[in-house]
């Protein structure tokens, strides 16, 4: 399990805040502001989630099986 500091966990509860207001169609003028650093965050984890898939699946497509850690 991956642990979070404090400023990771609060900025992904921000971002899931954001997610949760596009979801629902809220204005735009009505969302809450997203600090750069908070995107940058996300995206580091979303790359990082990104990669992990990817290696998953090309050792699935290789070698028909899921390596499991």
């Amino acid at each position: 399990m991956i642990e979070f500091g404090r400023k990771s966990l609060y900025f992904s509860k921000l971002v899931r805040s954001k997610a949760k207001m596009i979801e629902f169609d809220i204005p735009l003028e009505s969302h809450i502001p997203i600090s750069e650093d908070a995107q940058k965050s996300f995206l580091g984890a979303l790359a990082i989630a990104a990669d992990t898939a990817r290696k998953y699946f090309e050792d699935y497509i290789n070698h028909k099986i899921f390596i499991h850690n």
